[in-house]
């Protein structure tokens, strides 16, 4: 168990001693000697123990002090010899008369002889670390979403205007609205950390407004482009269906086709042995006669097999330009799919719940960048800590 002198074991100071004064504390020791541990001496100083620890090493180092254990001693700049009186006071020799008086550095105030204290690198990630990284992703999402949300709100409100002069000013006012819904929440906090609560408490009614301003234009700007995206899926989809049934159609019209591939020329011989053989009516004319008619109809055929050939081939790039769509809209598919598995057939949303929770979320990203930016702000603030004067 480690002894300090009785006139100092209960002294605990209000608040943290400077290096300055830690220093002077030791010198002002019987003897300039102190027996006592890390955390002992970090609770009559106010300060943490490692900080005792790396300010300890420092002075040894530097000369101030001298360490052997938990004894610390105090030693002269001058003479490099332990401190004799309790107030920390030097005997003076001959050799120390002609000396120049060491300066008395005020209380508060870093004094030069002690060295600056190095930075230690894990207090430095601990303290700036983390936070700042935050506060730096949080200040690019809330950039990301204000630049979007004023480009949302400004080129919706442009398209309303029936002149040129009407529309400039409809952008403008969607700019500055969502202008407001950015910057009024981070004004709020910083008016009610300055004790301004009345005026804090005014930027509600005015944020109130034009969140909801902001949330109309985003809810139609997401519903417009969600709606004409899914709109043409749709339709492709059916396009391709349609194209795909047609195409089945002719492939099976041209498979029930049975005929001769037959040629003009086959007819028109045909016909002159129907003519050679026809000038009188007898047995060797009806034959003549039935082989020009099955010419004529295979011809017919024929041609007409050929003609949904081409409607095929025609049906066929067609079909393979249009792209092959699972779903007209697979986020809306797969949202009911997923909840009703997930609730074991309990709860089935239908396919207008999820669209208009989806516009919803859409149309509230552009309004959360105010808040994202106050959260950067307030993570890239120092931390606030509090002093204990009995922890070690």
């Amino acid at each position: 168990m480690t002894v300090i002198d009785q006139t100092t074991k209960n002294v605990v100071a209000l608040h943290a001693l400077s290096e300055a004064e830690a220093l002077d504390w030791l010198r002002a020791q019987p003897g300039g000697r102190v027996t006592a541990t890390d955390a002992e001496l970090g609770r009559r100083w106010n300060w943490h123990r490692q900080r005792v620890g790396r300010r300890l090493k420092a002075w040894v180092k530097a000369g101030h002090i001298k360490r052997r254990g938990d004894t610390v001693t105090a030693v002269s700049i001058e003479s490099g010899t332990s401190l004799g009186t309790a107030t920390g006071t030097k005997r003076k020799t001959k050799t120390e008369t002609n000396d120049p008086p060491r300066p008395v550095t005020p209380a508060g105030q870093p004094d030069a002889s002690v060295p600056a204290p190095r930075p230690d690198p894990r207090a430095v990630v601990e303290r700036i670390g983390w936070s700042m990284l935050l506060a730096g992703l949080a200040f690019l999402l809330g950039i990301a979403a204000t630049a979007v949300g004023l480009y949302i709100n400004a080129s919706f409100l442009w398209k309303f205007g029936r002149s040129s002069e009407a529309s400039l000013l409809l952008a403008v006012i969607g700019f500055v609205t969502d202008g407001m819904t950015v910057t009024l929440p981070s004004v709020a906090v910083g008016l009610w950390l300055r004790r301004q609560h009345a005026l804090a408490i005014a930027t509600v009614p005015i944020y109130l407004l034009a969140i909801t301003m902001t949330a109309l234009t985003a809810l139609g700007f997401a519903s417009q482009n969600i709606s004409d995206a899914v709109h043409v899926r749709g339709a492709t989809k059916e396009l391709r269906a349609d194209s795909a049934a047609d195409l089945a159609s002719l492939r099976a019209e041209r498979s029930a086709i049975k005929f001769i591939p037959t040629t003009a020329a086959t007819v028109a011989a045909a016909q002159r042995a129907h003519d050679q053989e026809c000038t009188k009516l007898g047995p060797i004319c009806r034959q003549r006669a039935d082989a020009l008619n099955a010419a004529i109809a295979n011809k017919t055929l024929t041609d007409h097999a050929a003609d949904l050939d081409r409607r095929i081939s025609a049906a066929a790039d067609k079909l393979a330009g249009i792209p092959v769509l699972a779903a007209g809209d697979p986020q809306v598919e797969a949202a009911i799919a997923v909840v009703t598995w997930a609730s074991m057939g309990t709860f089935k949303p239908t396919a207008s719940d999820v669209e208009m929770l989806r516009v919803l979320g859409v149309a509230a990203i552009p309004i959360v960048g105010g808040l994202l930016l106050s959260f950067a702000f307030g993570l890239a603030q120092p931390a606030r800590t509090v002093s204990r004067s009995g922890a070690c």
